[in-house]
């Protein structure tokens, strides 16, 4: 994870209402495979996951790498 002092300024959020893991990494600025180990960690992150188990994030979970 980022320090807070040399933490890069984060995209902004795009106005859509669900997220591919690497569309999250990039808003978030970490890995996928550090979202996907929150995701088994964390209960509060449940993607949806479509077929071939394709994660997509809602909105709230997007929000939550800000915080």
């Amino acid at each position: 994870m980022l320090e807070p002092s040399s933490q890069a300024e984060l995209p902004a959020i795009p106005g859509k209402r669900y997220f591919t893991i690497g569309e999250v990494s990039e808003l978030c600025g970490v890995k996928p495979h550090v979202l996907r180990y929150w995701e088994q960690e964390f209960p509060q992150l449940k993607p949806l996951k479509r077929r071939g188990n394709r994660r997509l994030s809602g909105l709230s979970c997007g929000n939550s790498c800000s915080q």
